[in-house]
């Protein structure tokens, strides 16, 4: 466990974590998980993705197109950049991007 010193007596001591699991619910939005619940577990429970301690919401907006298939969100997860329907790790010209994990071992 690694900790930092605060002026005085005390420490605060927070474990590593040097692992992540990223879930990703592909076409999966608010109403999706609404009708998922209602269904599921009744509106006054959760499921149990819900109950996770972290989530995130990302918008991936297509570059072409008012809907947003599964290549050009995928391409913005993985790439950080904006890129047309049928599009996989390039932009909407065509140039090749690196995604950020392959950009981090770069490094």
């Amino acid at each position: 466990m690694r900790g930092r010193r605060i002026p005085g007596r005390w420490r605060i001591s927070k474990p590593v974590i040097d692992k992540v699991i990223v879930c990703i619910g592909d076409g999966m939005g608010f109403n999706e998980v609404s009708l998922a619940r209602q269904s599921g577990v009744g509106l006054k429970k959760k499921l149990w993705m819900e109950r996770l301690p972290v989530t995130g919401i990302v918008r991936t907006f297509s570059g072409n197109n008012a809907v947003t298939d599964s290549a050009a969100a995928g391409t913005a997860l993985a790439c950080g950049i904006k890129t047309s329907n049928g599009t996989i790790g390039m932009n909407k010209d065509g140039v090749a991007y690196h995604s950020i994990l392959e950009a981090l071992a770069l490094k």
